[in-house]
């Protein structure tokens, strides 16, 4: 099943449908049996596994780093909710120092950045606090 292999970074500022038509073009090649497209789906795939479209974008998702083509839909829309901020692909989270491409979210201020996993952890934090009595009261 899936190998780890050196993910290829992602060019700044590519179109959610290049990355969608690249998939799609891959799907063609890996079903006409092209040796470059099935050597491309090797790391990610057995050649025994039935190779669709959804597999086709695991595998372009993959390549660039990303654990799941939903994550790639994701930078698509922050993106387009902040351009000017998400065009730096060094952006990253000012706590876990995660870029970009390795979260579903980065939420980005003047000064700092935090992921939406650190959110999440500190959603449990305060969650775990509220158990507590505060000393002070």
């Amino acid at each position: 099943m899936a190998k780890k292999t050196p993910a290829l970074p992602l060019p700044v500022g590519v179109q959610l449908q290049t990355l969608k038509d690249h998939a799609k073009r891959l799907l063609k090649a890996v079903q006409a049996g092209e040796a470059a497209a099935l050597k491309r789906v090797e790391p990610y795939f057995d050649a025994n596994d039935t190779f669709s479209l959804q597999r086709a974008q695991l595998v372009v998702a993959r390549m660039h780093g990303f654990a799941s083509w939903r994550r790639v839909e994701l930078r698509n829309q922050l993106e387009e909710l902040a351009p000017e901020q998400s065009l730096d692909p060094q952006r990253q989270c000012s706590f876990c120092t995660k870029q970009l491409q390795e979260v579903s979210k980065l939420i980005g201020g003047p000064v700092a950045s935090i992921c939406n996993e650190c959110v999440e952890l500190c959603v449990d934090i305060l969650k775990d606090a509220d158990a507590w009595p505060n000393p002070d009261s």
